[in-house]
């Protein structure tokens, strides 16, 4: 029997609409039933998602605690983002059922340069000052952040995400989805 990520049965019932089991009073869902979500890649999403939030949590009680020698933490921090953000992005390709070499290969990319940039910036000498040097009109530490981890996503993430799905309604429409 196949289930949503809530585990709710989406078996077609006789009417021909999918059910979902477990709700009183409510006769079901009106829309076709969906092919299952990916296990595999719901799993990796999870995984990302969990273990980032973990080291985003030791970072946090690392850099809090006076006992222990934070330095890891900022590393731990920029890690634990990196995958928390690209475990959000597969857990949403996951749910929408999305099967692409582009896609997996663009949020492959995307956690490089985020954990990369996260990186690059923690490795620049502390020493920058207010007539340190520019980059796009910032600070470079800040400007390597913004370009990579805030702007490059912004402009990447909807253009593949729109031709991905452009081209899964031409499938759905010609039926060989």
């Amino acid at each position: 029997m196949d289930s949503d990520i809530a585990g709710r049965d989406l078996a077609p019932d006789h009417t021909g609409h999918s059910g979902h089991s477990g709700h009183s009073g409510h006769s079901g869902h009106t829309g076709p039933a969906l092919p299952p979500v990916s296990t595999a890649a719901t799993r990796l999403g999870l995984s990302l998602f969990v273990g980032g939030t973990a080291a985003i949590g030791a970072a946090y009680a690392g850099a809090l605690s006076g006992a222990v020698s934070a330095g890891w933490a900022p590393w731990a921090l920029a890690l634990g983002v990196s995958a928390n953000t690209v475990g959000l992005f597969v857990l949403g390709v996951a749910r929408q059922r999305v099967r692409s070499r582009v896609v997996t290969l663009t949020l492959s990319v995307i956690g490089i340069v985020l954990a990369g940039a996260f990186g690059a910036a923690l490795m620049l000498p502390a020493s920058e000052g207010a007539a340190g040097a520019l980059f796009g009109g910032l600070p470079v530490r800040l400007a390597i952040v913004f370009y990579s981890v805030g702007f490059a996503p912004l402009l990447v993430l909807p253009v593949v995400f729109g031709l991905t799905f452009e081209r899964r309604s031409a499938e759905e429409r010609e039926g060989t989805a």
